[in-house]
C-alpha cells in the first residue's frame, strides 16, 4: 500500500478529522504514523551474509539524542525491554519481529501499521535501518529512542501496564452512562460545567462556548477508542487548539467542561467505582492537554511571527537610515 511506501522515506501522518465545533463526528477517526525519517540517502539492503542486518552505501547522518524527559526515558525504557528478548541490552530485527507478532499492542504503541509485520518484511527492515546509527545490526537503547524523538508527545498519553483494563472499563462506562443516560447526562454536564466555571471564576457567555460543549460531548467516543492509541487524534486536537486559541477562547473555561465530564458521569452512574473515578478522569484530562498543546503551539506561532515582524521592521528602519545617510553625503558632494 502507498501508506507503507512512504515509511521508508519520511515521517508520514494522516489527519483524517477535525475536532472543531463544525465537524463534530468525522466519519473516519484522524490517525497519525509517525517513523524517525532514515539517515540514509540510499535505500538499505540486506548484507548477503547477514539475514538481520543492513547495508548502505551512504555515510550515517549524526543525530542529536532527544531531550527526553525522565517520564519519557521510563516509557521508552519499558517498550525497549519489552522487545529486548534476550536481555542483552539492545534489539535485533529479529526481535522485532518476534516482538510484533506474539503483541500485537506493540504495533500500536511504536506506532508501525498493524499490517507492517512479519508478513512486510521489507518495510520494518527500513525502519530499523533508519534507526540502526552504527550500522551493527543491533539497536541500543538510544538508537532504539530515536524511533520515538517525533513522539515523545503521544509518549506521555501512553497508558501504563494496565491499559487494556481501564479501555475495559472506559468503553462499558461509554455504552452503559454516556449513551443510554445520555438524557440524564447531557443536563448534569452543563451543571458540573456552571460550577466549574464558578470554582474558576471565569464565564462563558459567547458562542464559541456553547459549540465547546456539544465539541466535547459529542467527541469522548473518540476519546475512549483512541485511549490505547493517543496517536489517533492528538494531531486534530493539538489543531482544535490552536484554532481556539485563534478565537481567544479562554483555556480556564476549556478546562472546566473537560474536568466536569467525569464528574457529570459520576452525579448519573447507578455505581461509580474508583476504576472509573481514575479511567475517566485521566481520560479527560489528557483530552483537555492535547488541547492545551495547541494553544502553546498557537502562542509560540504568535511570538515567532511578532518576533519576525520586529526583525523586519527593524531592518527597514536601517535600510532607511542608510539611504537617508547616503542621500545626505551624496547632497554634501554636490554642494561641494
Amino acid at each position: 500500500p502507498k501508506q507503507l511506501q512512504n515509511i521508508r522515506d519520511r515521517i508520514v501522518e494522516h489527519n483524517g478529522g477535525n475536532f472543531g465545533p463544525n465537524t463534530l463526528a468525522p466519519s473516519q477517526p484522524p490517525s497519525l504514523v509517525s517513523v524517525v525519517p532514515s539517515r540514509r540517502t540510499a535505500r538499505p539492503t540486506p548484507f548477503p551474509n547477514k539475514p538481520n542486518a543492513m547495508s548502505t552505501d551512504t555515510v550515517p547522518i549524526e543525530r542529536a539524542k532527544p531531550n527526553w524527559s525522565a517520564k519519557d526515558e521510563s516509557k521508552i525504557r519499558r517498550v525497549f525491554e519489552q522487545c529486548d528478548e534476550d536481555s542483552s541490552g539492545t534489539v535485533s530485527l529479529a526481535e522485532l519481529f518476534s516482538g510484533l507478532a506474539k503483541d500485537k499492542q506493540l504495533s500500536r504503541t511504536l506506532g508501525i501499521p498493524p499490517d507492517a509485520s512479519v508478513d512486510n518484511k521489507e518495510q520494518l527492515e527500513a525502519i530499523f535501518a533508519g534507526l540502526d546509527t552504527d550500522g551493527n545490526a543491533e539497536l541500543d537503547f538510544e538508537e532504539f529512542g530515536y524511533f520515538f524523538a517525533e513522539r515523545v508527545e503521544v509518549l506521555r498519553y501512553l497508558p501504563t501496564t494496565d491499559g487494556d483494563a481501564t479501555q475495559c472499563v472506559l468503553e462499558a462506562d461509554l455504552e452503559q452512562i454516556v449513551r443510554q443516560k445520555q438524557p440524564e447526562v447531557v443536563p448534569a454536564f452543563e451543571t458540573c460545567i456552571a460550577a466549574e466555571l464558578a470554582a474558576a471564576g471565569v464565564t462563558a457567555g459567547s458562542e464559541i462556548y456553547t459549540e465547546l460543549k456539544g465539541t466535547a460531548y459529542t467527541n469522548v467516543s473518540k476519546f475512549v477508542d483512541a485511549y490505547s492509541e493517543p496517536s489517533k487524534i492528538l494531531p486534530a486536537m493539538k489543531q482544535y487548539g490552536a484554532e481556539l486559541a485563534s478565537q481567544k477562547c479562554d483555556l480556564r473555561v476549556v478546562k472546566a467542561h473537560y474536568d466536569a465530564f467525569p464528574k457529570a458521569l459520576k452525579v448519573v452512574a447507578p455505581e461509580w467505582t474508583v476504576a472509573s473515578e481514575t479511567a475517566w478522569t485521566n481520560l479527560l484530562a489528557n483530552s483537555f492537554d492535547m488541547i492545551k498543546l495547541g494553544f502553546q503551539a498557537a502562542a509560540a506561532a504568535a511570538k515567532e511571527a511578532a518576533e519576525a515582524a520586529a526583525v523586519a521592521e527593524a531592518a527597514k528602519a536601517t535600510e532607511a537610515d542608510a539611504a537617508k545617510k547616503a542621500a545626505e553625503e551624496s547632497k554634501k558632494l554636490a554642494e561641494t
